[in-house]
């Protein structure tokens, strides 16, 4: 009692407040290796150095147990890794935020076994949905065959879900 402990895990108040939109809330925080703050918001994964990944646009996270690293890729193919020494609830909390911004996926056969995900996502704090497609190797989306394949996917899907 009487002392200050330095190793304090970081909470709302360790975030800063320009890091934040209006009304947005943390869920959980934790440091990483370097004493900068992981958060996870209702709206976005917070990553140190101010970088802000709306659910949206987090194609795919996932907890490294052995490396106690956060791993994420954005929809545009860019990746992060955070270690984070003490996980808390962060890779629980992320996984559920990223799943929970899909309304419905769907991967499509292009060329031979290549093709795309088409994926309906839910845009933080809104009712609004945004379509992404995302090509695997080797798929042009330029090539007017693709994308009318593409389209037609798109069209079953939001007929399938009533948009």
């Amino acid at each position: 009692m009487g002392f200050l402990d330095k190793r304090r895990r970081p909470t709302e108040d360790g975030v800063a407040s320009s890091s934040l939109e209006p009304g947005e809330r943390v869920l959980t925080a934790e440091a990483d290796e370097n004493g900068g703050t992981v958060a996870v918001t209702d709206r976005a994964l917070l990553l140190p150095g101010a970088e802000r990944l709306p659910w949206h646009l987090v194609l795919a996270a996932g907890w490294d147990a052995d490396e106690a690293q956060l791993r994420v890729t954005g929809v545009d193919g860019a990746r992060w890794t955070v270690r984070l020494p003490d996980p808390g609830r962060v890779p629980e909390a992320v996984r559920e935020r990223v799943q929970s911004s899909i309304v419905a996926r769907r991967r499509v056969t292009l060329v031979g076994e290549r093709g795309v995900l088409v994926a309906v996502r839910r845009m933080p704090d809104s009712e609004d949905l945004v379509w992404q497609v995302r090509p695997e190797a080797g798929i042009d989306l330029r090539d007017p065959a693709v994308r009318e394949r593409v389209d037609d996917a798109v069209a079953e899907l939001r007929a399938a879900l009533g948009l």
